[in-house]
């Protein structure tokens, strides 16, 4: 009897994380600027890197009303790569339906993450350390994008570091999110 019991809570505990990794946590929060006379809708998310050599890749899309409901949409990434890897290019593509559009790089910030591996020894400098790559990226999207993307029915990044190809594909909830928040008001 108490092994059915045991049984049955750690059924329901793989339920309840299994449900708990697959829905979108993320909302869209909205906010009122008084300096500004804006208001702003903002959709965060955050990927892990499955395979090098992404680590994660945090994304922040950015609708922006003004005072006379003139609209602005920008994106901002962070971008950790593994150590030692190449620079992460200034060439980013998003892929609405398999056809590319490239995104123009507003302004970019180039920085290092430093993770030692044992926290509790870093007497000596550089002696069990990994330097990451982190580069963060800002966009705007045109009018003509962001209709394309309330039509998308897939929704792809690509960035190039290197050799490598980076490939971010949005499950069809995070489409959906995204669509969410360009028809924010």
């Amino acid at each position: 009897m108490k092994s059915c019991k045991t049984a049955s809570l750690l059924f329901i505990s793989i339920l309840l994380l299994v449900a708990a990794c697959t829905l979108p946590l993320q909302t869209i929060q909205s906010q009122y600027d008084i300096a500004t006379n804006t208001k702003n809708f903002r959709w965060d998310h955050r990927i892990f890197g499955f395979m090098p050599p992404l680590v994660t890749l945090e994304q922040s899309f950015v609708k922006q009303l003004d005072e006379n409901q003139q609209v602005e949409f920008r994106l901002y990434d962070v971008v950790i790569l593994r150590p030692n890897q190449f620079r992460l290019e200034d060439k980013v593509f998003m892929l609405l339906d398999d056809k590319p559009v490239s995104l123009q790089v507003l302004r970019r910030e180039d920085d290092v993450k430093i993770v030692h591996d044992d926290p509790m020894d870093v007497s000596v400098v550089g002696s069990n350390e990994s330097r990451y790559p982190v580069t963060r990226l800002e966009y705007v999207f045109s009018s003509e994008v962001v209709e394309q993307m309330k039509s998308a029915k897939s929704i792809q990044f690509r960035y190039y570091s290197g050799p490598d190809i980076i490939t971010i594909s949005f499950s069809h909830e995070k489409v959906l999110q995204l669509k969410k928040l360009l028809a924010s008001v």
